[in-house]
This record gives structure tokens, sequence and C-alpha cells, in this order.
């Protein structure tokens, strides 16, 4: 999961990410300077790479203060039908 988020990453911020630095307490926030329009991106494209819906309503922007919590979070968005 960790190698599908870096190019996730990559493709959103224009930086070369690699999975072997991303580690569960990755504050994507201050490590990649996330403002709110790449969130929206970001969520996006997540979306698409995993096939899943994800409620933005009920969404955090604490989901990314680390990648744990992000990978905790898409693990329970449904599934696309």
């Amino acid at each position: 999961m960790k190698e599908k988020i870096a190019i996730v990453l990559q493709q959103v911020m224009d930086k070369h990410v690699s999975p072997d630095t991303l580690t569960d307490t990755t504050d994507l926030v201050s490590t990649f300077g996330f403002h709110s329009l790449d969130m929206i991106q970001f969520v996006l494209k997540m979306e698409d790479v995993f096939n899943i819906e994800v409620d933005i309503e009920n969404f955090d922007v604490q989901y990314f203060r680390n990648l744990g919590s992000l990978i905790a979070f898409l693990k329970t968005c449904p599934v696309r039908t």
C-alpha cells in the first residue's frame, strides 16, 4: 500500500517520494507541505488507485497527520461498485 501512496504523492506534489522513506509516523502535512487543494487532489487520486469511495463529509485532515492514520482510514472506505 505504501508503494501506491508514494506514487500518488509523487503525482500530486510533483516531488520524488521513495516508499522506503515512508513510515507509519511520517507526517504528510509537514513532510510534503500539503495544502487543502493538494489534499483534495490526493484523495481523488487515492479513490482511483484503490477503487474506493471517500466520504468527504466525514473526512478529517487529521488523517494526514501520519501515514498510519491515512492507511487505517483508507482501509475503512467502501469499495466502488
